[in-house]
């Protein structure tokens, strides 16, 4: 029998970066044309909002599914993990 698992590694999620990078500018323009002084309190909060987000969901999880005979083990040495099922 073969031995299925669930591979994953790290990669670029750039939907998250951009879904983050025009709510942050929604935010922006929206503070700014109704209240300045909100807008501009709102300008720091949304821009530290934003970058937090943009690195935390930089790298995210890609998940695939393998099965194989082999030693799967080697695997984990080039950055891949598995999550047996």
């Amino acid at each position: 029998m073969q031995d299925c698992y669930y591979y994953y590694y790290y990669y670029y999620y750039y939907y998250y970066y951009y879904y983050y990078y025009y709510y942050y500018y929604y935010y922006y323009y929206y503070y700014y044309y109704y209240y300045y002084y909100y807008y501009y309190y709102y300008y720091y909060y949304y821009y530290y909002y934003y970058y937090y987000y943009y690195y935390y969901y930089y790298y995210y999880y890609y998940y695939y599914y393998y099965c194989s005979t082999f030693d799967s083990t080697r695997l984990d040495s080039i950055g891949l993990s598995k999550l047996e099922i």
